[in-house]
């Protein structure tokens, strides 16, 4: 998922460079934790969770450890609390200006992690989020 979303900025950064001379713009737009079926939509192969899989007990952590840092409780790490149509809203008043910026953060925590990431060295940051998600 993070690779995902790594690439797809890195995507849009040499789309926006090579599709301005034709007068397309290129924008990211990065939100936040929203509360959406996003997660409930998910879909597993079989395989992977079967009783021979090597990656069922792998796969079981994981969404063990993401359901307690990911829960609508705001007691939890991630509070997915927040309205989606912030980022409707977001999506449409972009769309509207003449000269957009390449990426837009939408939402408190999408903003927070950033400026962390940007201020906190790299090791620091992997033990925040390791210490976070109980990796």
């Amino acid at each position: 998922y993070s690779s995902t979303k790594f690439a797809i900025e890195t995507l849009s950064e040499g789309l926006r460079f090579e599709l301005r001379h034709f007068g397309i713009t290129v924008v990211v737009v990065e939100p936040g934790s929203y509360l959406t079926n996003f997660s409930i939509n998910r879909k597993q192969p079989a395989s992977l969770m079967s009783k021979s899989s090597p990656y069922r007990g792998l796969v079981n952590n994981f969404f063990s450890r993401y359901h307690k840092t990911h829960a609508t409780e705001k007691k939890h790490v991630v509070s997915k609390t927040a309205n989606p149509q912030e980022v409707v809203a977001a999506v449409f008043r972009i769309a509207g200006e003449k000269e957009p910026k390449a990426s837009y953060l939408v939402g408190w925590d999408a903003k927070k992690y950033y400026y962390l990431r940007k201020m906190m060295p790299i090791w620091l940051w992997e033990k925040l989020l390791h210490r976070t998600y109980k990796w």
